[in-house]
């Protein structure tokens, strides 16, 4: 996507453009820096873009600290245009880099180049996770670093609250950066590293590397089931530990521990299929919270700290990490997912759910003059964002707080909402989860007695066997559904919050559950909107250095629906972000 958005940007030639015969070019004498004048060469311009060779002014250029990845990113945001030439920054020196923003040079700083490991044998998931400064690549990884200046060139991860984090992964494997080290110790029980199946057993281990040296009385263990396997015991500072489902303390008693190794000895599975490496949800230690954020490439901040630039302009681009599909997130959709015979290749499931290393940003930067700052971007929808938020977000009426417990690929099309829309052609759909019944849930405006539910399956969609209603937390009875969609309650229910659960039978591929209507009392009607673009509500915050910037999504209703890229602009209003830090 940010690659065709730099193509429709950039001096790329047309296919429909022709050049005539090559002809050579032999500048005029002159004095060094004299002006000269260039022959013209005949050529058919049918499409009026840039040709391959081309001349561009020496002022105002565009000097971009990051890689081709970052230009492309700022071509998305149209930063980047035909008559201006572009500079990498860690293609100049020092010097240079000063005159160029002495003449007026547009300085950007974008978190490409980012310094983490390439697999170029795989078509999916073929970027590792981004690596701190001091930490070495593998010696069998590939790398893209263009320039081969080091850190200092580079987009890098630091940690605040330990000193590192360390894990063993192979390279030449596909990729998955949500399951990195820092997702044990995030606080968040959603996120979970796991160990490389790909390497020996011995090397299954986790390091945390400590500020200082301190104490470590305990730890609290939350191990995490991933392709039905479950870690059984764990080895932590040398002690062996027996593990089961569930939050656990384990006492250490260590004194003065520089850090702390985790390693995976035992791990239970089906007998007949392929056990997963082992995975830990959250490892919690006393005294110490875990941060993470990504340094951007330094050569321009440096370069300029203390400079005059009060004729540049100074611009950050930053990209979320996502996994492969970013704009189709499929949610984890059960423990199997990994879990094949063990003659079978495990690359496809695995591959098949990718997850995001970000959901947001968190970045450094180290501006080397104070400015004035807006900012601007490209957004997309959240796939764990609650149903009643979209409706809000689209301009419809959220009064009735339809919600759901998630929609199929995440996309905004299929929520709750869609269920009570009057539209046969829409339809709620949920993803299919192992463990989880799928419900949908709304509001009535005042409240109301039901007996009776009827609901209209959108084509194609499984017939629940099996329904219950819960009334402002009251629930009934698990109720047959008819092969007509209706479900009756013996016992009507009263209430104003309404909660209806299914069960559709076995788990399968796709929607487990798929309602085009639901009817009962109290009810809402939604008008659904699905024409035009969106009322641009500013609610997507950018917060720094303790200050507060404001966004608005601004692109039409059906590409919001269908969970691509909307535009964002601000919302007025500008914050000062002095030099520094």
């Amino acid at each position: 996507y940010e690659a065709a958005a730099a193509l429709r940007a950039g001096g790329v030639p047309s296919p429909t453009r022709s050049y005539g015969p090559p002809r050579a070019f032999e500048p005029p004498a002159g004095e060094p820096g004299a002006p000269v004048t260039l022959p013209q060469v005949r050529r058919h311009d049918l499409a009026g873009a840039s040709g391959i060779v081309r001349v561009k002014p020496a002022r105002g250029e565009t000097l971009l600290d990051g890689s081709a990845e970052g230009l492309a990113s700022l071509a998305s945001l149209g930063g980047v245009g035909p008559g201006r030439a572009t500079l990498y920054a860690a293609d100049l020196q020092p010097a240079a880099i000063r005159r160029a923003a002495s003449r007026g040079a547009e300085l950007v700083v974008t978190d490409s180049n980012r310094r983490r490991s390439y697999l170029s044998s795989r078509a999916r998931q073929s970027f590792g996770r981004v690596q701190a400064a001091a930490e070495s690549l593998s010696r069998d990884a590939a790398r893209l670093d263009p320039f081969g200046d080091g850190p200092d060139a580079q987009t890098v991860v630091e940690y605040e609250g330990v000193r590192a984090l360390r894990s063993p992964a192979s390279p030449n494997f596909p990729s998955f950066p949500e399951h990195r080290p820092f997702a044990a110790l995030d606080g968040d029980p959603g996120t979970w590293w796991t160990a490389d199946r790909n390497l020996d057993e011995e090397r299954h281990w986790l390091e945390v590397e400590f500020e200082e040296p301190r104490d470590v009385p305990y730890v609290v263990l939350l191990p995490q089931r991933e392709s039905e396997s479950e870690v059984t015991e764990v080895e932590i500072a040398g002690r062996r530990f027996a593990v089961r489902p569930g939050r656990q303390v384990m006492n250490l008693g260590l004194r003065n521990a520089r850090g702390l190794r985790l390693a995976i000895t035992k791990v239970r599975g089906p007998a007949a299929r392929e056990n997963g490496p082992g995975a830990i949800a959250e490892l919690s230690i006393p005294g110490v919270s875990a941060r993470e954020r990504l340094r951007t490439p330094r050569r321009l901040e440096s370069a300029l700290a203390g400079a005059g630039l009060e004729r540049s302009s100074l611009s950050y681009v930053f990209t979320r990490q996502t996994g492969d599909e970013p704009f189709r997130r499929v949610p984890r959709l059960d423990p199997q997912r990994g879990s094949v015979p063990r003659d079978k290749s495990q690359e496809a499931p695995l591959v098949a759910e990718p997850g995001d290393p970000e959901r947001g940003f968190r970045r450094r930067i180290t501006p080397p003059a104070a400015r004035l700052y807006a900012a601007d971007g490209w957004v997309t929808v959240d796939p764990a964002a609650p149903d009643h938020v979209l409706d809000r977000l689209a301009g419809e009426d959220a009064t009735g707080r339809l919600d759901s417990s998630g929609r199929l690929l995440g996309l905004p099309r299929h929520r709750a909402s869609r269920a009570f829309d009057g539209d046969p052609r829409s339809a709620w759909r949920a993803d299919a989860r192992r463990g989880q019944a799928p419900w949908i849930s709304w509001r009535s405006r005042e409240p109301a007695t039901v007996g009776r539910i009827e609901l209209d399956l959108a084509p194609g969609a499984p017939v629940p066997r099996a329904a219950r209603l819960s009334a402002d937390g009251r629930p009934s009875p698990l109720l047959p559904v008819s092969a007509e969609g209706v479900v009756r309650l013996e016992a009507p229910l009263r209430g104003q919050s309404f909660r209806l659960e299914l069960r559709p039978g076995p788990p399968q591929r796709g929607a487990s559950a798929a309602i085009a209507e639901l009817r009962a009392p109290g009810a809402p009607e939604h008008e659904a909107l699905v024409n035009g673009r969106l009322p641009g509500r500013c609610e997507i915050e950018v917060r720094a250095a303790g200050r507060r910037l404001r966004m608005r999504p601004t692109g039409s209703r059906a590409d919001f629906e269908a969970g691509l890229p909307q535009r964002a602009h601000p919302c007025g209003g500008t914050v000062l972000l002095p030099a520094g830090e």
